[in-house]
């Protein structure tokens, strides 16, 4: 039998900053899903191709000069929350690599800039009080499924979107780009 605080024992029968972390990363799962929801669009021609009010406010809702996965041709292959360590595991790709997303909030108050608890006690908390997350994206060539390159970024929550998203994905591009496209010989 073990012995616990009576503080420790009314904190596991309320909410706890797990619990929230992991409802923000439920909510960042259907945000980074629907940026993909074109994979499962319907074919010309079908009844389903129909325009619906919800389609019809979605499509004017879009910024038209704003980048979209689909236009990199790239293709979501799983999105998943591991409730064990606090994070958000997207996994994706395109023709020539794959890609993973993590998305961690901090639980345990270690960097106070990022941390995922309440600062005030007298203060109700909620997933909107997560204002930071740790995003680290890692690129593995599609043959060898070797690791090409890794970012590590400190994120505002609101601003995890899918132009954010395609950004750092150039970004790492950029970084880790092949040698065999920079390395050139000239000979006379």
């Amino acid at each position: 039998m073990k012995v616990i605080k009576y503080t420790e024992f009314i904190l596991e029968a309320t909410d706890t900053i797990e619990n929230y972390s992991n409802s923000l990363l439920g909510v960042l799962k259907n945000r980074i899903n629907k940026m993909f929801e074109y994979e499962s669009e319907p074919e010309e021609g079908s009844e389903e191709d129909q325009m619906t009010i919800k389609k019809a406010k979605f499509s004017s809702n879009k910024d038209k000069n704003k980048p979209t996965f689909k236009e990199f041709g790239v293709r979501l292959d799983s999105s998943e929350i591991s409730n064990k360590n606090t994070c958000l595991t997207v996994k994706f790709s395109d023709d020539e690599n794959s890609y993973s997303i993590f998305i961690k909030v901090d639980t345990a108050g270690v960097a106070q800039d990022i941390a995922a608890f309440p600062k005030e006690d007298d203060k109700d908390f909620s997933i909107e009080d997560i204002k930071k997350c740790h995003v680290t994206l890692k690129k593995y060539n599609i043959d060898t499924f070797e690791i090409v390159g890794q970012l590590d970024k400190n994120v505002d929550v609101k601003s995890l979107d899918e132009e954010y998203l395609i950004n750092l994905k150039i970004e790492l591009d950029d970084m880790f780009e092949d040698d065999e496209e920079k390395f050139e010989i000239e000979t006379k």
